[in-house]
């Protein structure tokens, strides 16, 4: 697959998409932590509340709706266009692991049973469409993380009260029915990952990912020079994608 960076549509969507494109080009594992900011940064409507403290749950539920359940258990993310690349890097029975998908999205994706996702990636439009998902869906797993920390919380939890449990979340009734109704029977287990589980667990961790982030923005200049490839359409479509996202966000809420 071409993973030169695509053709930029305005400053900020230019600087995300160049540093996820620069990120994965690199020879080693991106940690999601390190696209947070441009992510923050390029203010997308459809995770309007990105910078907040409060979670946005529209955004969280809108990508949670678009990527499998057995994410809350995902350490690791693979992505590979065909199963001899996930072969070549040492993964060669990816098929073999359990099918999973999501209600709102088709894309082949298997689920190793502990803690590793494999998703086939066919085009720069699945990276543009998969790679924002991933980065919100981080960002508004640790809010929640947060707001469910305390004794309160674990106490709702292990009772499970779903209205203590909403009340500590701080949300309305309609979108605690909504994440109910999205995770059914495995809601209070996810909650409980949630409130046990920093999707970056240490700050060392946070530190080197964020020096990582910096050292490719400062390379970006680098980057430019191979913008001149085949793939000029791929930042528009992140632009529409976000626009029908957008759309149909707003006709579930």
């Amino acid at each position: 697959m071409d993973r030169r960076v695509p053709s930029p549509t305005n400053d900020s969507i230019d600087l995300y998409i160049r540093t996820y494109y620069s990120l994965l080009r690199s020879s080693g594992e991106v940690q999601v932590r390190s696209l947070e900011e441009t992510h923050r940064t390029m203010g997308s409507s459809l995770h309007a509340g990105a910078d907040h403290s409060e979670p946005d749950m529209g955004a969280f539920i809108y990508v949670a709706q678009r990527l499998p359940t057995c994410l809350a258990q995902t350490r690791r993310v693979l992505l590979g266009q065909s199963r001899e690349v996930f072969a070549r890097r040492g993964f060669p029975d990816v098929e073999q692991w359990q099918p999973v998908s999501s209600p709102g999205r088709r894309r082949r994706m298997f689920f190793d049973g502990r803690d590793r996702l494999a998703a086939y990636i066919a085009s720069v439009s699945d990276i543009d469409d998969l790679i924002p998902q991933l980065v919100t869906y981080e960002i508004e797993w640790n809010k929640l993380h947060t707001l469910l920390e305390s004794s309160h919380a674990l106490s709702a939890l292990e009772q499970h009260d779903l209205e203590r449990t909403r009340q500590v979340l701080e949300l309305s009734e309609h979108d605690m029915a909504r994440l109910a109704g999205l995770w059914q029977g495995a809601l209070w287990d996810n909650l409980r990952v949630i409130a046990e589980t920093r999707k970056i667990e240490t700050k060392a961790a946070a530190s080197e990912a964020e020096n990582r982030q910096a050292e490719v923005v400062d390379s970006t200049d680098l980057v430019r020079r191979d913008v001149d490839g085949p793939a000029p359409i791929a930042a528009e479509h992140l632009k529409s994608a976000f626009n029908q996202m957008q759309d149909a966000r707003e006709a579930l809420t």
